[in-house]
């Protein structure tokens, strides 16, 4: 297309529950074990053999979680990240259950609640079966090995253990989220320039212009997704994305944020759009090729209007 006659136009961004009480939370949160004490979820019928988990001072009251038909021997724990279907090396629990960690250095079968990772608790068993409570008080997932994880298994500062195997947490999703961008956009008579640093002609400015993409999951993502750039009809919703994207040159770490400033333009024909007003919109990983904990905080819209009208005559 060609660049005669441009136009800048600024745009700014829009911006163990058994009979009894309830085990308290683990002293994991980010990287510090679990830890804590009280009383735990058990009944009358725990696990343990005749001398189990329990006894009167065991998890659960006087009857602990030991009882009198429990299904494995003295001593052993069960599995915090896979309770009904463990390792070799542990118990398994009941269906309802959960293995969770009763702040005596020992994993035991308890009730199970219903909160998901994220979900905001209190005790360590208010998450469903492989989760626990932190002292943050947000379910977080349990892990042995990274096999537990659909990310990696980090291992506390502080060790703690279930029998013999090291006890950790699964890393959080990568999380990307369009925090803010100031760009420069140009029209011309058949379309539009986004511009960062740089006019359409490719001369490079220092105007102070940048996307700004935060990771806010722990897990990092690969160089090479792309960020898209578009229009949105104000009166119809319709979406338009530019053919050309840019792209992510660095690995994004966890809990980090990271600036584009290019210098780059990318144009768009605006010879089929109808006229009337638009905004532009960035957009993270629009073709979803990241897998993310929050998949609708990737989309930021300026609080500019861009309108496609008819374009006035040409200078003189």
């Amino acid at each position: 297309m060609s660049a005669t006659g441009l136009r800048p136009l600024s745009l700014l961004p829009a911006g163990l529950f058994a009979v009894g009480c309830l085990l308290p939370p683990a002293s994991i949160d980010d990287d510090v074990p679990e830890g804590g004490g009280g009383s735990g979820k058990g009944g009358s019928s725990g696990k343990g053999g005749s001398s189990g988990k329990g006894g009167s001072s065991g998890n659960g009251g006087s009857a602990g979680s030991g009882g009198s038909s429990g299904s494995s021997g003295a001593g052993t724990e069960c599995d915090p990240a896979r309770a009904t279907n463990p390792r070799s090396e542990f118990l398994a629990c009941e269906a309802e259950e959960g293995c969770y960690f009763n702040g005596e250095d020992n994993y035991v079968c308890a009730t199970s609640g219903t909160l998901v990772p994220g979900d905001t608790c209190e005790f360590i068993n208010d998450c469903i079966a492989g989760h626990y409570c932190t002292v943050g008080g947000e379910c977080r997932e349990y892990c042995l090995d990274d096999s537990d994880c659909n990310t990696t298994c980090r291992y506390f500062s502080e060790p703690v253990y279930a029998g013999s195997r090291e006890v950790g947490s699964c890393l959080t999703l990568p999380d990307l989220e369009v925090t803010s961008w100031g760009a420069q956009s140009y029209q011309v008579e058949n379309g539009a320039y986004f511009c960062l640093n740089r006019t359409p002609e490719g001369v490079d400015e220092v105007r102070g212009e940048f996307i700004e993409i935060s990771n806010l999951g722990e897990s990092p993502v690969p160089a090479g997704y792309q960020i898209a750039i578009g229009l949105v009809s104000e009166a119809t919703g319709q979406q338009y994305v530019f053919t050309e994207h840019f792209s992510s040159d660095a690995v994004h770490a966890g809990n980090s944020t990271l600036n584009w400033a290019g210098p780059y333009c990318v144009g768009a024909d605006l010879a089929a759009f109808p006229l009337g007003d638009y905004r532009f919109f960035v957009q993270v990983d629009d073709t979803d090729i990241v897998s993310e904990s929050n998949e609708e905080n990737n989309y930021n819209v300026s609080s500019s209007l861009f309108t496609i009208g008819v374009n006035p005559p040409a200078e003189p």
